[in-house]
């Protein structure tokens, strides 16, 4: 019997706990947060070139400058069409090969006042990433004189945008502070001397182009 009133007893304080704890006033506020990290993104988006021929019928010197664009993936300013009165003679170039690598050649290139006044490769960058960057630009050059090679750059604000600088010093280039969608622009222009001592050379005429987090940057 004291088992059984025991029980009892222990069932109704049970009860009385359910009940207070159903009965206490409750409020509740729920946060959902989002995450999303930025990004620094160059991607090479033209690459251009010239060809120079010899025309076979009249011995004239034939003059070609091309672009090509990654974004439409065609020609801007195309080739030449195939025709067996042009002997393809030397040419410069410059191909995307993969998404941060570009290879740039000049092929038997000699002593050329047409044109740009001597074989030129060009790279466009397009800078994709949200997070400001700074360039650092890492020229390198083996086995060519370096009086052969000069540099042209620009930066415009975006794709048919304003100008926003320019010049011919990579070191003034080494540096500058790009933004979403800036585009920078680098020729690499070759001029052969007329000189015995020019011929048959083989060399390298390399660059590293780095973007660097804004706040990262160290000059």
């Amino acid at each position: 019997m004291k088992k059984l009133g025991l029980l009892c007893l222990v069932v109704v304080l049970a009860l009385g706990a359910l009940g207070a704890a159903y009965s206490m006033w409750f409020d509740q506020v729920v946060i959902l947060g989002d995450v999303q990290t930025g990004s620094l993104d160059l991607e090479v988006t033209r690459t251009d070139g010239d060809d120079v021929y010899k025309e076979l019928s009249t011995g004239a010197l034939v003059y070609d400058h091309w672009i090509y664009d990654y974004v439409s993936g065609s020609y801007l300013d195309p080739k030449l069409e195939p025709n067996p009165d042009l002997l393809l003679v030397a040419n410069s170039e410059s191909w995307l090969v993969d998404d941060d690598y570009v290879r740039m050649y000049w092929n038997n290139i000699f002593p050329f006042t047409g044109g740009w006044g001597g074989f030129i490769a060009s790279v466009r960058i397009h800078a994709l990433g949200s997070v400001p960057m700074h360039l650092q630009v890492i020229p390198y050059l083996w086995n060519i004189p370096a009086e052969w090679v000069s540099y042209e750059w620009f930066v415009y604000e975006t794709e048919g945008g304003a100008l926003i600088a320019s010049g011919t010093d990579l070191a003034v280039l080494d540096g500058f502070q790009l933004h979403y969608c800036n585009i920078v622009s680098i020729q690499t222009l070759i001029t052969v001397p007329q000189d015995d001592a020019a011929m048959n050379v083989f060399g390298y005429v390399d660059m590293t182009i780095n973007g660097i987090q804004w706040n990262e940057y160290n000059p």
